[in-house]
């Protein structure tokens, strides 16, 4: 039985995957709204259960980096849909953190000043995010396009939200 090495391109957007994370989890302590106790290069959903807990003990939050889906293009960031040999791979690549909300047994906030408190430091994270994906992150001789930030939650106790952009090999 012959084993086949990992083709390039899942070569390459693993090093990219990585190398996000860490801009990613570096930026929220340096620029945003502070460490995270969760950073990781997450598969599939979201998982916000992640997100930690809410004692005021340590940092809370989550932060991750994941493929949200992967195509294939002939002129970045166009889809062409006919897949072949000749076209390069392209992923859709989303960098997002979820922070603790203080809720009380209803899942209303504890008060106005802890929403402000928590909408300011996801407003923090979202630059940071940003600085991350257009400063640090390097798709070296990649390509890349940003695209809007979205907002998530509240769900389970946590807010935040994520960028998500394309990247292509060339």
């Amino acid at each position: 039985m012959t084993t086949l090495a990992a083709p390039p391109s899942a070569t390459w957007i693993g090093s990219k995957l990585v190398d996000l994370q860490a801009c990613l989890c570096q930026a929220l302590i340096d620029r945003g709204g502070g460490g995270v106790c969760y950073c990781a290069v997450v598969t599939g959903e979201v998982d916000g259960s992640l997100c930690g807990s809410c004692d005021g003990e340590g940092d809370c939050g989550m932060a991750y980096v994941r493929i949200v889906r992967g195509f294939v293009y002939d002129a970045f960031p166009d889809n062409t849909g006919l897949a072949n040999c000749a076209l390069s791979p392209g992923f859709t690549i989303e960098a997002g953190v979820l922070r603790c909300l203080p809720v009380d047994e209803t899942g209303a906030p504890l008060s106005s000043a802890d929403s402000l408190d928590v909408s300011l430091q996801v407003a923090a994270d979202m630059q940071a995010i940003y600085w991350a994906l257009s400063c640090c992150f390097d798709v070296g001789d990649g390509q890349m396009l940003i695209n809007a930030w979205e907002p998530s939650g509240p769900d389970g106790g946590c807010v935040g939200g994520f960028w998500t952009m394309e990247i292509g090999t060339v």
